[in-house]
């Protein structure tokens, strides 16, 4: 059984791992004039990794972004492509 404790601090975690990600994407959702400031993404961000993660999906993802970064680049793209979608397309339906 999950603990809902662990993994809001595993979420965080990998939201702190990709704060700067996080603040470029809020700039440029902003640009494509989607409402999006850092708080709103981070928070979008929490929801998504929260609805789609298991616990052990985000032990993976810390894994890899730890003591395995920089060994699977294509593994980092695609998370952060998944990411932006996910937020995106999440902010953008909220804005309807």
């Amino acid at each position: 059984m999950e603990s809902s404790l662990e993994k809001r601090k595993k979420i965080n975690s990998v939201l702190a791992i990709y704060s700067g990600f996080l603040n470029e994407l809020a700039v440029t959702l902003e640009r494509k004039e989607i409402a999006a400031d850092y708080p709103a993404v981070r928070e979008r961000a929490f929801r998504v990794l929260d609805e789609t993660l298991s616990e052990s999906e985000l032990d993976a993802l810390l894994l890899i972004e730890g003591k395995l970064r920089g060994r699977f680049p294509g593994v980092e793209r695609r998370i952060k492509e998944l990411l932006r979608k996910e937020i995106a397309d999440s902010l953008a339906a909220c804005g309807k």
